[in-house]
């Protein structure tokens, strides 16, 4: 198993944290802040993990996405079958919620969040989620495509989806 270090890109900001470490920080070309702390508990990976059987309780971050509002974590439990969660934390309020599976899916075009790896982008002030897909999944959503799929290829090219966050 792999462990690795994360980061998310926002302007000239980096957010970055490791899986060893209870501090998330934000890095900028001048300076490194503190940014976040997580709680204490055993849930944090340790150094002396074996990890091939990791302890139940531990959980592995395999993704941060920092907005203007809020904070995006995806993780995983080894010994959850449940696969990647997603909690989101509010800024504003500071209130953390764990998002269910149907507010990160959209069954018009078979988009899950969960098996599809996301990015965060900012263009012209406005936030955004980047999916990369396939075409024929946005086929059955209007104006999501600007021409039909060519039936020699029923895959398509891979296609960006951008999803537009609140302001």
């Amino acid at each position: 198993m792999l462990i690795n270090n994360y980061i998310s890109v926002n302007d000239s900001t980096m957010i970055y944290w490791d899986n060893f470490n209870d501090t998330i920080f934000h890095v900028t070309p001048s300076c490194e802040r503190v940014a976040y702390f997580f709680d204490k508990g055993d849930f944090r990976l340790q150094e002396t993990d074996d990890l091939s059987s990791l302890p139940e309780k531990r959980i592995r971050c395999s993704q941060i996405i920092d907005t203007q509002k809020n904070l995006l974590l995806v993780w995983n439990s080894k010994n959850k079958g449940e696969g990647l969660s997603y909690n989101l934390y509010c800024k504003d309020t500071g209130i953390t919620y764990k998002l269910r599976d149907d507010m990160i899916y959209d069954e018009r075009g078979n988009l899950s969040a969960r098996y599809l790896r996301m990015s965060y982008a900012k263009l012209r002030g406005r936030e955004y989620l980047v999916i990369q897909t396939k075409a024929y999944r946005v086929e059955n959503i209007s104006g999501a495509l600007h021409r039909k799929l060519d039936a020699d290829d029923l895959e398509g090219n891979p296609v960006l989806v951008l999803i537009r966050l609140k302001e």
